[in-house]
C-alpha cells in the first residue's frame, strides 16, 4: 500500500509540475543560433569623451563622494563625467 501511495504522489507531482511549466512564457527568439555565423564583433562599448572609461561606469559613479575621516579631515572624491575626459587623469 505504501509503495502505491508513493507512486501516485510522485506521478501527480510530475504531472502538476509539467502543467505548471507550460504556463511560463516562451523564451524570446534569438536572431542567430549558430555562433560560427556571427561576424565576431564585440558588443558596443560607448565612450563619449574618449578617456577609455565606458560611459556605463561613468554614469554609475557620477555622484561625488563626501565624508569625514576619523581624524576630522573632510574627504571629497569627485564623480566621473561621461562628457569630460579630464576626470580620468
Amino acid at each position: 500500500m505504501r509503495r502505491s501511495q508513493t507512486t501516485i504522489l510522485t506521478t501527480l507531482a510530475v504531472i502538476a509540475s509539467l502543467l505548471f511549466m507550460s504556463q511560463f512564457p516562451a523564451i524570446s527568439n534569438v536572431s542567430n543560433v549558430h555562433p560560427d555565423d556571427t561576424d565576431g564583433t564585440p558588443p558596443p562599448n560607448t565612450d563619449t569623451d574618449g578617456d577609455l572609461i565606458p560611459d556605463v561606469h561613468e554614469t554609475l559613479f557620477e555622484e561625488w563622494m563626501n565624508w569625514t575621516a576619523v581624524d576630522g579631515r573632510d574627504v571629497v572624491i569627485q564623480g566621473l563625467d561621461k562628457n569630460n575626459a579630464s576626470d580620468a587623469s
